[in-house]
């Protein structure tokens, strides 16, 4: 993370403290008082937790629940928890989670989720302040840990607010369409004193019943509905939108209906304009915590009236960053925009063709040395750049293909899932194929919008490894997550084909091993696409008419829900909740950078 980025990040976080949406006396003691508790398990161990509670306790609160493993007692959380309690009149549990901080028990990274929390839960709601209601929140590792309380339901849950998470760590998190996610795992649980984790991942990188209590799609288990936070360039976004989608439209009554999903044009726990070498116009999330107050009041009340008006989807339409570009706003929705999928077939000259290839046998070669591999510039990172970066630097790479539409003369809209289906063959029993979609400008820049990845190995699912006949075709699906952008005319449609993207995913040595496997040679692999009408490689794309977009653009120019008559001050300020989920963030960016630094 860059000097620039870690300052506005931490001007960022006091900006609610400086200019509050009302003049109010600041905090005293009197006007919030904490109390630090431990809390047993039902194993006997007992989980450290801050409460706050605000100065009129009269009657009995609603508790907000967060549960974290970056220290509850960090300053500006113990801040910022002191300023929801006393603006909500909530009050507040931070705990740390099993064997963090000053919690007893070993860290299992997210293992004991379900039952922890659902036995913190039952604690709170035994106490003579509690009105029995509890709620949570949180980002990232706190995100994530909300979606697994799903595993083991508290009937005293009743909405969540979860930001750039996701419900399935092996899939979604760890192990990207087979691909080890290097550069996410292995910075993230160094900064929290855990490599020893480290070989335990890699020993289970085949899905097996060690991954059951991090993973969840069971929705119809879901209690409580929830506002979901997250971003086109977000480490966690399939597992975002899988979510919603789950709670949304697979939950039972009365859950199903009465989530929302919002995405941004943001990298991890990033709600900046900036975000890689781009700038978005009005992508800051000031608008978030409402969303959750109305959603906790509906619940608490039992009137889903008070949600009719709020539209169910929000998500930002991206676009270049050249004056008069079409693109870069802010549509809201109650439904998907349904897709027309558009193939775009990759023919030998190097274009991406609307027209099927012909009848001949073509290809393209290239060699992929693991010695020499194709480094990481931008996109779904957490430790190192993220967000749209130039990939044009790696155009006089050989071990690189490029396919590239003509130059567009009208402008075409996506929304949706991306994918690219080829043919390949190799002359090893394993290897990688990498593929990026990039934005290709008049000015020669290839700005990255999303990229996926197959680890051929476990093509045919994560249970079993299948190993390629070196020689023989295969046909392979690679999954490019989701997006929602706007090509526009004078700009082409590219597409970057090759077979390591270090370190955002770990390399592979075309050896056939497995991670916790260190012996073997390392063989450069020779790579074949095939282009020809038995074996017709192509990018599809989710096309829907531009007017979808802009008729159901926001035409607030702030934010989907930023209204006329707010204060000045409150267009300035993000909210307070928003504030205190990006601190737990930045506490371990800041932990990151100074890894990063070190080595």
């Amino acid at each position: 993370m860059s000097t620039k980025k870690l300052t506005f990040l931490l001007i960022f976080l006091f900006i609610p403290l400086h200019f509050p949406v009302q003049a109010k006396p600041p905090l005293t003691r009197l006007q919030v008082s904490t109390e630090t508790v431990m809390i047993p398990m039902r194993d006997g161990v007992y989980l450290a937790t801050d409460l706050y509670f605000p100065q009129d306790m009269s009657s009995p609160k609603t508790t907000l629940l967060l549960r974290t493993p970056y220290d509850k007692s960090d300053t500006l959380v113990v801040l910022l928890a002191n300023q929801i309690s006393f603006e909500e009149k909530w009050v507040v549990a931070v705990q740390d989670v099993r064997g963090m901080h000053e919690s007893e028990g070993e860290f299992l990274v997210f293992a004991n989720a379900s039952t922890d929390g659902y036995d913190t839960m039952k604690w709170i709601v035994q106490q003579e302040w509690s009105n029995g209601n509890v709620i949570t929140a949180g980002i990232s590792a706190l995100g994530i840990i909300q979606y697994l309380q799903n595993l083991l339901p508290p009937p005293w849950l009743k909405a969540q607010y979860v930001s750039m998470a996701t419900p399935n760590l092996y899939a979604d998190a760890i192990f990207q369409n087979g691909a080890y996610r290097q550069e996410l795992v292995e910075p993230w649980l160094e900064s929290l004193g855990k490599t020893d984790l480290i070989p335990l991942v890699k020993e289970h990188e085949q899905w097996s019943t060690f991954w059951l209590n991090t993973s969840f799609n069971e929705w119809e288990q879901v209690q409580a509905p929830a506002i979901h936070v997250g971003g086109w360039y977000d480490i966690f976004l399939k597992g975002t939108i899988n979510a919603f989608n789950g709670y949304q439209y697979h939950s039972l009554a009365p859950v199903r209906g009465n989530s929302f999903l919002i995405i941004g044009p943001w990298a991890h726990a990033n709600f900046v304009e900036t975000q890689g070498e781009l700038t978005y116009p009005n992508a800051t999330d000031a608008f978030s915590f409402d969303f959750f107050k109305t959603l906790v009041q509906a619940q608490l009340t039992n009137n889903q009236e008070l949600l009719q008006d709020k539209p169910r989807i929000m998500y930002y339409v991206m676009g270049p960053d050249t004056v008069g570009s079409l693109g870069n706003f802010w549509v809201q929705t109650n439904n998907w925009p349904t897709p027309e999928y558009t193939n775009y077939y990759l023919t030998s000259n190097g274009r991406l063709s609307l027209e099927q290839p012909q009848s001949q046998p073509l290809s393209k070669h290239y060699l992929y040395d693991p010695r020499n591999p194709v480094p990481t510039i931008g996109g779904a990172n957490l430790n190192i750049n993220a967000g749209p970066y130039d990939q044009s630097m790696l155009e006089n790479r050989s071990d690189i293909l490029y396919f590239t539409t003509p130059v567009l003369d009208e402008p075409i809209a996506i929304t949706g899932g991306i994918r690219a289906e080829l043919f390949v063959s190799s002359n090893v029993t394993d290897t990688d194929f990498m593929v990026k979609l990039m934005d290709k400008y008049p000015d020669g820049r290839s700005m990255l919008i999303q990229d996926g990845v197959i680890r051929m190995r476990w093509r045919d699912g994560p249970t079993t490894p299948t190993y390629m006949t070196p020689g023989e075709i295969y046909k392979i699906n690679i999954d490019l997550w989701n997006t929602s952008y706007i090509f526009n005319p004078g700009h082409q449609i590219q597409l970057s084909i090759t077979s390591s993207n270090y370190p955002r995913f770990s390399i592979n040595p075309n050896n056939g091993n497995l991670l916790n496997q260190t012996n073997g040679s390392v063989f450069t692999a020779n790579q074949t696409i095939y282009l020809s009408s038995q074996y017709p490689s192509k990018l599809v794309l989710p096309t829907i008419p531009l007017n979808t977009l802009l008729q159901t653009q926001s035409t607030n120019s702030q934010t989907p829900s930023t209204q006329e008559n707010e204060p000045t001050t409150k267009k300035v300020a993000f909210s307070i909740f928003s504030v205190l989920v990006a601190n737990l963030t930045l506490i371990l960016i800041i932990r990151l950078k100074k890894i990063a630094i070190n080595h």
